[in-house]
């Protein structure tokens, strides 16, 4: 069960409540709205699982060193982060499936009577798909552990026909998306950008799948509709890419619980806390720092100003350099609440954006910046 806070921009505070203040009946209904708000967290959460496109399956089949299937076999799945445990036993065929599986990294132990005991490690369970362990075979004999690891990834998914892409919490924060994880879509085979003549107009980055317009696309957040209904593309861009725990594009073929649209299904799935606390900074520069001014942004011949010429006596252009200054910052925090049972996750990010120019002054041609927040002289 996780609590996920995540903060941008900026927010607004009401007004304190002070000593001495009546506490009328508009306040007692805030406090009852809250309350509900907290009860909602904490009772209603387990159920989210199953709500939306958030969770993964893990399955597989237990049977002995001659394949025969072993029923009633116990299956142990531990989330490796978290300490949750999710448990499940083997049907008369051998057959084990765990559902409603958070994303996230697992580690399962197969007992059964007469046998031993089997630890499969570096279990990934990702969004909207099934990890198929195949046959998991155990021993009979029970002064042995077997570990195996599932690490791997199949080259093959036999599970199901959907086409899907999915890009994991390092994937998305080492590629250089500058925060806008829906270009991503385009490294897919099948998807081009839908560019400016398209005839599909749409917000955030505009591509195409398989020939379908850009508007058919269907984004979602941890599940969840986040679609712009009036000219298409996603209502809230997510920007905190240490936020994200992976990035899930289906292209074809989906399963029955999406729908909705012809296009491409991209889901962001959100981080969540762990037993750990962890946390997370980071500060993205652009700008123009480095730049100058050209010789046709400057020279006399295109009628600029020299260094000792002054604009107001003699008419000449006075030479101006833009400048911009973005400083894309925001951070990370998680961690547990109640240990293997509850925790916490937050986030936040702000894009400010400063500009200004780079003007010269008339004397002693030195240039100063004006409006870029820059205190830095310019000397030619």
């Amino acid at each position: 069960m996780d609590c996920w806070v995540h903060i941008s921009h900026r927010l607004i505070p009401t007004e304190p409540w002070r000593p001495g203040t009546q506490f009328t009946y508009s306040h007692r209904k805030s406090a009852v709205r809250l309350a509900l708000l907290l009860f909602s967290l904490l009772t209603l959460s387990t159920t989210a699982f199953g709500q939306g496109i958030t969770t993964g399956i893990i399955s597989g089949t237990v049977v002995d060193p001659s394949g025969a299937a072993i029923p009633a076999a116990h299956v142990v799945a531990t989330d490796v982060a978290k300490g949750a445990q999710f448990t499940n036993d083997s049907q008369k065929g051998g057959a084990f499936s765990l559902h409603a599986m958070p994303v996230g990294r697992y580690r399962i132990v197969v007992t059964a009577s007469g046998f031993t005991s089997l630890t499969v490690e570096n279990i990934d369970v990702t969004s909207g798909s099934t990890t198929d362990l195949g046959s998991l075979k155990l021993a009979i004999t029970a002064a042995t552990l077997i570990e195996v690891n599932a690490a791997a990834a199949a080259l093959l998914q036999t599970t199901d026909s959907q086409v899907t892409t999915t890009l994991d919490a390092q994937q998305i924060s080492h590629l250089p998306f500058n925060n806008g994880f829906d270009t991503a879509s385009e490294l897919i085979p099948g998807v081009v950008s839908a560019h400016a003549d398209s005839f599909s107009n749409s917000n955030g980055d505009e591509f195409s799948v398989n020939g379908q317009s850009s508007r058919f696309n269907n984004f979602e957040l941890d599940g969840q509709s986040n679609n712009d209904n009036t000219i298409g593309g996603p209502q809230v861009f997510f920007g905190n890419q240490d936020a994200l725990a992976e990035l899930q594009v289906i292209t074809n073929d989906y399963s029955a619980q999406y729908g909705r649209n012809a296009g491409a299904i991209v889901n962001y799935i959100t981080r969540s806390g762990t037993n750990p606390f962890h946390g997370s900074g980071f500060d993205f520069y652009q700008g123009q720092f480095l730049s100058s001014f050209t010789n046709q942004g400057k020279s006399p011949v295109f009628d600029f100003c020299t260094p000792n010429e002054d604009p107001s006596t003699t008419g000449c252009n006075e030479p101006k350099l833009p400048r911009l200054i973005e400083n894309c910052y925001g951070g990370t925090l998680g961690g547990p609440i109640l240990k293997n049972r509850l925790w916490a996750f937050g986030s936040t990010y702000w894009d400010p954006i400063r500009t200004g120019d780079i003007s010269w002054r008339p004397e002693g041609g030195v240039a100063t910046n004006r409006g870029a927040g820059v205190g830095v002289e310019i000397r030619d």
